[in-house]
């Protein structure tokens, strides 16, 4: 991969390229270069039960103390979503829900139990954890959004 990082903006709203997933009342937001297998990721996460926020554009809004992660146009209740080799399918939209994290597919993890990254986003600190290679990170993302990290029960 090259050597993409993620470009937060520091003013909201703002719209970023990526998809976006929803589950347990949180959002994370899969960012990367083409290629990267961010609608992938989102497609086992809706095999496990995640709802698809929106998928190739998504929307960051602040709201009281958190970001809210939304589709470009929220009133639009069905999104196409490029299943590549395969087809276009169409899925539903899942509401707007708040920013658990980032990931970022640009890089794979090679640490077995990583620092955890984070960058300042307008008024708060957003965790950015790596893609992990392997066939579990679609269920390890899962587990995060349901019950967070050891070390932080709040994230």
């Amino acid at each position: 991969m090259s050597d993409w990082t993620p470009r937060l903006p520091d003013t909201l709203p703002a719209t970023l390229h990526g998809s976006a997933i929803s589950a347990h009342g949180r959002a994370l937001v899969f960012c990367g270069p083409s290629g990267s297998g961010k609608t992938s990721l989102a497609l086992q996460m809706l095999a496990l039960g995640a709802g698809l926020i929106s998928d190739d554009l998504v929307c960051l809004e602040a709201r009281d103390t958190e970001i809210m992660v939304q589709h470009p146009k929220p009133t639009q209740p069905l999104q196409a979503l490029e299943a590549r080799g395969f087809a276009i399918l169409r899925t539903d939209l899942a509401p707007a829900a708040p920013l658990s994290a980032f990931v970022d597919m640009s890089k794979t993890s090679v640490h077995r139990v990583p620092t955890l990254q984070t960058q300042r986003f307008g008024t708060c600190e957003v965790p950015i954890f790596h893609k992990v290679d392997s066939a579990a990170f679609p269920a390890i993302l899962m587990h995060y959004l349901r019950h967070g990290l050891y070390d932080d029960r709040n994230r």
